[in-house]
Formats: C-alpha cells, structure tokens, sequence
C-alpha cells in the first residue's frame, strides 16, 4: 500500500519528536555528543530521500549491524565510564547500548512508515529513560560533563529528568493520536473511535503511575540505594575478596589465605601470547614493613613517555625510559585479563621496556607499579622487551637511596639478626667479604635448607611477629613468608630490598598458541639492588614446589572453551584498537581453524560426522516436504486465480470494486447494500465463496479433479447469478 507524503512527513516528525528528548538526556549525563549529531544527520538523509527502504532480512540485518558499528566505533572515539550509572544501567552497557538504540530508532525512518514504526521508537525511547534515570549523580567520573553539568547536579536532576520524562510522555501522546488519522486507522470508523478515546486515556494512567512510583522511589530512596549496593555486594563479593588478597594496597601476612583461592585456583586470570612462557609477571611492589604488614611507602606518581595514536586513533605507545621502536624488540607479549581478574593495575614482565595499550595515559610509581588512566581493559595491552636477563626485576630506582629500602622494625630485628649470624656460621663466611650476588645465594640456599612450603599455616597462638614466627617457630609458610624473610634479611645484610607480588606464567595452553597464569599462579618475591653490580635483581626464596603449587590438567570441553574464549579475547582487543578490517578476516580464520583442529581427531571426528549425517538426512527429509508442499502451493494458485476471475465477472456486472483491505465478507456486504443488489443473486455467489473456502482451507490436497469441478461451478454461477 503506498503511502501519501503527508503521512510520510507526519510520521517522520514523530519519530523524530520522541527520540531526541532521550538522546539529549543521555548526552547530558554521558558528554557523548554523538548520540545528539549522529541521529540528526541521519534525520537530515532520511527526510531528503523519496523512496523508503521496503522491509526485508537482509535490509533489517544491515542496519541492525550499520547500528552496532557506528555505536562501538564512537565509543571507542568518546569513551565513558560505566560507573556514572548504578547497577541497572551497568548491566546493559549504556555506553554502547543506549547509542545503539537511538541509532536504530533514525535508522527505522528510511523504511516502510507504519504505526509499528512509532511503537518501536516509543518502546526504544522509553527503555532509553529507563537506564539513564539509573544515574548515580556527580561523581570522579561524570564531573567532567562539561556543559551540561548544572543539570545533572544531584540538586537539579530530579527534576531535569522528570521534566524530559514528562516531554517523551507528551510526544509519544501526540505522535499516536496525529499518526492516528492515516491511512492505518480509517478501515473501520467503530475501531478509530475507540483508539481515540481509549489511547489518551491509557497514556494519562500510565502518567499518574509513573509519577505515583517515582514518588514512591524518591521516598524510600537511601533504602533501595542501600538494597542495590547490596545486590551488587553479593554479585562481586568472592571477586572483591580475592581482589583484596592478592592486589590490594597492602598485604597483610597475620590474615589467612582466602578460602576462595583455594577453591578457585584452576580460575584462569591472564592469556599471554608470546614465543615463550613469559615466568613473572610483576604487578604491584611494597617497600615498608610494620607489624606484619607490607605497604607502600608516600612516592610522588609519575607519567611514562608515550606516543599516542601509533597505527589507529585509539592506540598508545608508553616508555619505560627512553623511546624505541617495536621493530627492535627481542620478545613480545600480547596480555589479556579475563573477567577474573580484577585490577586496575597492569602485570608485565619486569624488563618491559615498551607497553601498547588503549588509555589516556600510564602512571607509575618509583618502584614500577603500572596504573593506566582511562584504560579499556578489552584492548588488553602488548610488551615489548628488548634484552632478556636470566633474573628480570624493574631497574628503577637507579641509585636506590632511600632508607625505607632498609629499614627493619624492632619486632622482627633480633629474629633476623639471629638468622643472618646462622647463615654466616653454617656456610663459615664471618670474616670473608662477599659479593652481593653471594650473600644473595647464600641467604636463598638457607631458606630452601631449613624451611618447608605449605599453604596450612600453623597457628600463630603468641601473636607475635609473623617473619619472626615463620623463622624461629613454625618453619612453614607460603611464598609471601619466603619473599618476607628473604627481603628483611637481604636488607640486615645491607642491600636495598622490596616486596613484589604477581603472577607466574608458565603453563601452556594444549593448543600451543598461548600460555596461561591462573588464580593458583599467584605469587611473591622479592627484589634487591645490588650495590657492586648497580643493578635490581629477582630474588626467588620460595623453594621450587611452591612456585608452582598447583598441578592442573585439561578437560576434553576446558580445552576448546578456553581457545574460544582467548579467541574472541584477540578479535576484541583488535576491535578496541581499531583494527577491524583484521578482526573480522581473522574471526573466521579462528572460525576455521577451531572447526578444523577439532573435526580432524578420530574421536571427535567419528562423532561430528554421525552427527553430521543426521543433519543431512534431516534436510533432505525437510526437502521432500517442501517439494510437496509447493506442488500443493502451485494447485492452490490456480484455484486463486479462478477465483479472481469469478470476483472481476461480479465487480464487472456490478461496478463495484473489492478494495485490496476489504475481505470478502466486508465487499460481500457492501454489494448487498448497493443498488445493484438487484442484478445479482446473492445467495448464491455466498454459497459459492463458502465452497470455495472449504476447498481452499481444509487439509485434504487440492486435487486437478476438483479445481475442473471448481471452474465448472463458477461459470455456471455467472451464467445465472441474475436473479431472475
């Protein structure tokens, strides 16, 4: 049914009308300004173009996808953080979703106009105010909201959003009741009447039940905050946990191991691709100890040098000292975090010299510990290394001079003291001057002699020191205990001497295409300088079988579901970069590649393919059925067309045409009431539409036999369908 330009025009400025008061909602809280100019251009296209796209699978997948790109791509231009919303609005990505929907619903204006096609803007429209009204006021994140920011003040937002909630809820009103006068609403004037009268006041009721729980909510306000905060509490409180044991600002050796680590220590944390295990990967350094706890000394934050912009807008190059080209590296890594995996800090081999990466910029502190700042964590990040030492450890600072690199509490002295006079007299050094490397050596090989790995603490019942426990009591610890003693004592000796936590990379995927750190992978050591060398070293005092304490083996579906994971881990990052032309080639590389490696194994083989073959017979089996059902379809055709010809001889005798909307019923009825009622016979032409009907829509074939009884019938009826 073609549609007239009035209509075309009218349901154009509908759709228009009730998408923009959402958008300008989520640009003002979002300061994403693409969400405002990109649907106006496309307004401006759709308005200037004749002839509307006609609906079709292939039309809608393209612009669902045209969609999707355009709301990835500008999120990538304009990034925004998730935390300006509450858990709601969390929960849908607002950053990509709600563009992606303000862009469908000005995409939706180049098809076919229908009152459907204000029903999707209104419904897109609505659940758009429904995540933006999930905002959690002006925080770290949202303060920048440059000119609009008055408005989303925790003092004037409230009514800012019901002032645009109460815009949309008059637009959608008036969108219906003008749309309601096309060509859609004129079939039947009973129906029109009744939309007239029931829409308005449905939309008024909807009105006052919104405004009624909005007061509902705005009262008991701090208490479903309250319950929210701990629905989200629940949600992450195992991850929160372990996030604080093994990354958090201080380590605390009198607290117990997380019970979750040791139920989730096959939990895979990091996938690095490189040509080799990668072994430490350093994340977060202390260099003060007091009363059992390790923490960070006050040190000024500094920025690496970078290249913005390397290859793609989004990508930066960031310099730990002075700047080289990736061409000149001897080892790369590609490292990706999973979900798992929760820090804000990077882990990296300790002499990356060179770091890639999605962010604004990448902090660090003087002992080496690397904070991105508007960092997409879905870019993973790349290091480059450029010389490969058998001991790696970060060589900043150069001339370490602090006295905190030294310093020992009174708790723990004596203990320490009374463990380096051991060392001396076991291995008859009192009166030989060493070099730092040997009282390293020896201080290692004293720790692997006289104490034992264990994971089962013993309990601490004196409270005392837990280093001075671990040396003089127990003799059993964990690796935080080995690098403890071992940093304490390097220092007694007079060597400049941190604590260093992260994880061991090491085990290899079965496919051979990455490595793997997982959740038992988590460790300590420690670093110390050594003053006749001038240089940091990696001191491992923890003995060889608590490097490694966990023994993990694939399972046959473990193995392809964590290539998919790394897989789709790899295409992202590419996307996030902006390499997409190479994300969607190697997609379906890794498609093929994945299908091939595990149809190709005589177990899985032999499986696929009787599967295989099943599907095959299926298909076969559909295709004999839809060979009779188009034999039936061609049968039914011709008892249409016969059926055409018999409705053109009535409108022929009669000058009254069926309208394409009019069933036969309604013309039926119209030839009834007409004046030429009496050149017809109307019961018969409706026992004949009633025979017609029976052979048409039972389930018994449409055989060649009755369609010639059926023409036969049919003009005999025009024959005689005088009256008299």
């Amino acid at each position: 049914m073609k549609q007239s330009t009035n209509n075309k025009t009218l349901y154009f400025f509908a759709s228009v009308f009730m998408t923009l008061p959402p958008a300008f909602l989520f640009y003002a809280l979002a300061n994403t300004p693409h969400v405002i100019v990109v649907p106006l251009l496309i307004y401006i296209v759709s308005f200037f173009k004749k002839k509307p796209i006609p609906y079709s699978d292939r039309s809608i997948i393209y612009s669902v996808l045209l969609a999707l790109i355009l709301a990835v791509l500008l999120n990538m231009l304009f990034p925004m953080h998730q935390e300006r919303f509450m858990s709601i609005g969390r929960a849908f990505t607002p950053q990509i979703t709600i563009p992606f929907l303000i862009f469908i619903a000005a995409i939706s204006t180049f098809f076919t106009f229908s009152q459907y096609t204000i029903g999707l803007n209104a419904t897109l429209a609505m659940f758009i105010l429904l995540m933006a009204g999930d905002f959690q006021g002006l925080n770290s994140y949202n303060e920048n909201s440059s000119f609009f920011s008055f408005l989303i003040d925790i003092k004037y937002y409230n009514k800012f959003f019901l002032t645009l909630a109460t815009i949309e809820l008059f637009a959608i009103i008036v969108s219906f009741l003008l749309t309601n006068h096309s060509d859609f609403h004129t079939k039947n004037p009973k129906v029109k009447k009744f939309k007239l009268i029931s829409i308005p006041i449905v939309l008024v009721i909807i009105l006052l039940l919104s405004i009624s729980n909005y007061s509902t909510y705005i009262y008991f306000k701090s208490d479903l905050r309250k319950l929210e905060q701990y629905i989200v509490q629940l949600r992450h409180f195992s991850s929160m946990n372990i996030s604080k044991v093994l990354f958090g600002k201080e380590v605390n050796l009198r607290r117990t191991i997380n019970s979750d680590i040791f139920k989730n220590h096959k939990l895979i944390m990091l996938r690095v691709e490189g040509p080799k295990p990668p072994g430490y990967l350093r994340g977060r350094t202390y260099d003060s100890y007091i009363n059992g706890k390790w923490s960070k000394s006050a040190g000024k934050i500094y920025r690496l040098k970078e290249t913005p912009n390397i290859g793609t807008l989004a990508l930066s190059a960031f310099f730990v000292g002075k700047k080289i080209e990736n061409k000149n590296a001897k080892t790369k890594y590609n490292i990706f975090m999973t979900d798992a995996c929760i820090s804000n800090y990077i882990f990296y081999p300790p002499n990356a010299q060179r770091i890639e990466m999605v962010a604004e910029h990448l902090n660090f502190s003087p002992n080496g510990d690397f904070l991105p700042k508007s960092w997409n964590k879905d870019g993973g990040y790349t290091t480059y290394q450029y010389d490969n030492p058998p001991y790696p450890a970060y060589q900043k600072p150069k001339y370490p001079k602090s006295t905190h690199y030294l310093f020992i509490p009174k708790c723990v002295k004596k203990a320490i003291s009374s463990i380096s006079e051991k060392i001396d007299k076991q291995y008859n050094t009192q009166h030989k001057k060493l070099s730092d490397r040997e009282i390293v050596n020896q201080i290692i090989m004293y720790l692997h002699e006289h104490y034992t790995y264990t994971l089962n603490l013993p309990d601490n019942k004196l409270k005392t020191d837990p280093v001075t426990f671990f040396l003089n009591t127990s003799k059993k610890g964990h690796c935080e205990l080995f690098a403890s003693a071992a940093a304490l004592l390097l220092r007694y000796k007079g060597l400049p001497s941190r604590y260093t936590t992260g994880f061991i990379c090491i085990e290899q995927h079965p496919s051979g295409d990455y490595f793997v750190s997982r959740m038992g992978n988590a460790h300590a050591w420690s670093e110390t300088y050594l003053r006749d060398e001038k240089k940091w070293i990696l001191v491992e005092a923890t003995p060889p079988d608590g490097i490694v304490p966990y023994e993990t083996k694939w399972g046959i579906f473990n193995v392809w579901i964590d290539k998919i994971k790394y897989s789709l881990s790899k295409r992202i990052s590419e996307i996030r970069r902006g390499y997409f032309t190479r994300a969607v080639i190697n997609f379906f590389f890794d498609i093929f590649l994945i299908s091939f490696n595990f149809l190709f194994h005589p177990l899985r083989g032999f499986i696929s393919l009787f599967f295989l073959l099943i599907i095959i017979y299926i298909i076969k089996l559909r295709k004999k059925n839809k060979i009779y059902t188009l034999e039936r379809s061609a049968e039914t055709i011709k008892l249409t067309k016969k059926m055409d010809k018999f409705i053109a001889s009535i409108e022929n005798k009669t000058n009254i045409k069926r309208k394409s909307s009019e069933t036969l019923e309604e013309w039926i009825k119209r030839l009834e009431d007409s004046d030429s009622s009496q050149k017809i016979n109307i019961e018969k032409i409706k026992d004949f539409i009633a025979w017609y009907r029976v052979i048409r829509f039972t389930n018994e074939p449409i055989t060649s036999q009755k369609l010639k009884i059926f023409g036969i019938n049919s003009k005999k009826t025009i024959k005689n369908f005088n009256k008299f």
